[in-house]
């Protein structure tokens, strides 16, 4: 699986979530599947990092990429500004589907010479949660994460976090993390590591919010790399929890 199938399966079960969190309220799901602040927004900084690790930051890909994205953040604003509502009550909903479509023709890149398109002139596959749609036909409904496995590997996220929460002082593990995602970021060298300081950045965004498993979730996504960086750069703490979230099966 290359980077961006991994960011697009990423980003289907996030709008899942969102979805159903919008439609039903954050209670309908589990605390450890709940979207915390900036997860969205860290997804989409993801892509785009993406877009300009693998093509180049002034490669016609990573160009068309970021025009289509800004017009459609303009069109989203103006439809804010005169006061249409999102179908589901929340825009970025919409903003990643748009995003996904986008980063679709690329899921099967051989290499790094170039990616194997489903066609210029085709266009980017279309998404839908429910009644939101982008494009022609594409359900993103069918990210197939939030089945008993799912769950049964969020509760092991919820066992873990009541083993280390009395030991873990959660604003010095955000500012660990801030301080982790920054380093990592100057010397990030691979679309891989641009998903992985995504990751970091959402661990930190849920543990900004109190969510000790979800911070877990991603640190564990995190992978070596984060962990051999906070090693290096003595950010204890960090280090710790993303030592314990890796050794979770």
């Amino acid at each position: 699986m290359n980077v961006f199938e991994r960011l697009i399966e990423r980003g289907r079960l996030l709008m899942s979530r969102m979805e159903k969190q919008v439609q039903h309220g954050v209670e309908s799901l589990p605390e450890a599947e709940r979207v915390v602040e900036g997860e969205d927004v860290g997804w989409l900084t993801a892509a785009a990092a993406a877009m300009d690790r693998e093509f180049g930051p002034e490669s016609q890909e990573a160009l068309n990429y970021r025009k289509a994205m800004e017009a459609e953040l303009e069109r989203v604003r103006e439809l804010m500004d005169g006061g249409v509502r999102s179908t589901h009550g929340d825009w970025n909903i919409w903003l990643i589907g748009y995003a996904i479509g986008l980063l679709a023709p690329y899921q099967y890149h051989p290499d790094r010479e170039g990616a194997k398109l489903r066609g210029r002139d085709e266009g980017p596959p279309a998404i839908s949660i429910g009644s939101l749609h982008v494009g022609d036909e594409y359900s993103a409904s069918q990210a197939g994460a939030m089945g008993p496995h799912a769950q049964a590997r969020h509760m092991t996220f919820q066992q873990l976090w009541g083993q280390l929460q009395a030991a873990t002082d959660l604003p010095i593990l955000v500012r660990e993390l801030d301080a982790l995602r920054k380093a990592m970021k100057s010397d990030a060298i691979s679309t891989e590591h641009d998903v992985a300081i995504g990751e970091v950045a959402t661990a930190q965004g849920a543990a900004s919010a109190g969510d000790g498993p979800k911070a877990l979730q991603h640190l564990k996504s995190a992978g070596k790399w984060a962990l051999d960086t906070a090693t290096k750069i003595g950010v204890t703490v960090a280090a710790k929890v993303i030592e314990a979230a890796m050794d979770l099966p």
